[in-house]
Parts: C-alpha cells; sequence; structure tokens
C-alpha cells in the first residue's frame, strides 16, 4: 500500500531531478554540455522524455524508447501528433490516455502521478510536471517507470492475505472446540477424584 508520505517522498525526489533536468536542458549551449546532459539522463532508472510548452520533443533517453518498445528513428520519421497516437495504441484505455495528456498539456500548473496499465498487461507509472524556467519559457517533465512486478507482487500479498484470514476461520473453532473439550476434562477429571 502506498502511503501519503511515501508519494510525497517520491514526488519531491522527482520534482529535484526534473528541475535539474529541466534547467540542464536550457542552459546547455554547446555539444559537449548537451552530450553531458543526454549522459545523465541515461543513467536514470526511469524512462525519461522533456517536451516544450507546444509538445515538441526536446529530450529522452533510451529507457524511453525501451518502454514503450519503439522503433529506432521512430521520432525522425513521425508527427508528434502521430507519435502520441502511437504510445495511445499501447494503452489499454487509449482514449483516456489522449484526454489525460491534453489535460496535463493545456495546464500549466498540473502535477500528476498516474499509473497506465498497457494492452500487453505492463503496468506503468506516469509522472509529470511543468516546470517554468521564466516567465516565457516551460517545459514538461515526463517520468515512467516499469511497475509491473511490484504491483503483481502487491497482488499476490493481498491474496494470501485474503487465504490465510480464510485458514484462520476455519481453524480458529476448532481451536476454540480444543480448548474447550480440555478444560471440559479437566473439569471432568476434577470432578471424577471428588467422587
Amino acid at each position: 500500500m502506498i502511503t501519503g508520505s511515501v508519494v510525497c517522498d517520491v514526488l519531491a525526489e522527482r520534482q529535484k531531478a526534473a528541475y535539474v533536468t529541466a534547467n540542464m536542458t536550457f542552459l546547455a549551449r554547446d555539444e559537449h554540455t548537451v552530450a553531458l546532459l543526454q549522459a545523465v539522463i541515461e543513467t536514470t532508472s526511469e524512462a525519461v522524455l522533456v517536451t516544450n510548452s507546444t509538445g515538441k520533443i526536446l529530450l529522452l533517453n533510451q529507457r524511453f524508447e525501451d518502454l514503450w518498445r519503439l522503433t529506432t528513428g521512430w521520432l525522425e520519421t513521425v508527427t508528434s501528433r502521430d507519435r502520441i497516437q502511437h504510445v495511445a495504441t499501447l494503452v489499454s484505455d487509449g482514449e483516456q490516455f489522449l484526454v489525460r495528456v491534453e489535460a496535463l498539456c493545456t495546464d500549466p500548473d498540473l502535477e500528476a502521478i498516474d499509473w497506465l496499465t498497457l494492452s500487453d498487461g505492463r503496468i506503468i507509472e506516469r509522472y509529470t510536471c511543468r516546470i517554468h524556467l521564466d516567465p516565457q519559457q516551460t517545459i514538461r517533465v515526463w517520468l515512467f517507470r516499469d511497475i509491473t512486478s511490484r504491483e503483481r507482487a502487491q497482488h499476490e500479498l493481498k491474496v494470501m492475505k485474503s487465504i490465510l484470514e480464510a485458514l484462520n476461520r476455519i481453524v480458529e473453532p476448532q481451536r476454540q472446540l480444543q480448548a474447550g473439550l480440555r478444560a471440559l476434562i479437566r473439569e471432568t477429571g476434577a470432578r471424577a477424584a471428588w467422587i
């Protein structure tokens, strides 16, 4: 179970990473700095996508392409609209996905963490926030993480807990019966000794 403090910690950690990434992107004035920034985002465990206020992709890492199973060169061959449509086809509820992305893109102050179920059964955690670099320049940072294993493990724990509780409901009356019989034997044995 995810508690409020865990979510707050995760959000705070991601905000810091997003802030650093965003500021580095726009501070990058030469090829060396851009290469350094790309190397940094490649080391993160999350799939990273950074877009400008119009939705243009400014930066992404290999984990993003791997997570969404994108082919090499997809970024150069399709329009921005085609890209989001393609990703929507991978999500179980593609229409709701598109509505949510539109809402996130149109509200510059909206920050969100949510979960996406993909058609292949994977569960993806998505976090996004808008970062204001200056009054005229904003970017949106999108972080994605495959949490399928974690979610399945939590589900299995819930199932096991339910099974154990059901077994306990079966076993507990037997324990009570045995305790009652022992008490009866002690009581009867004590009375027999008096006779």
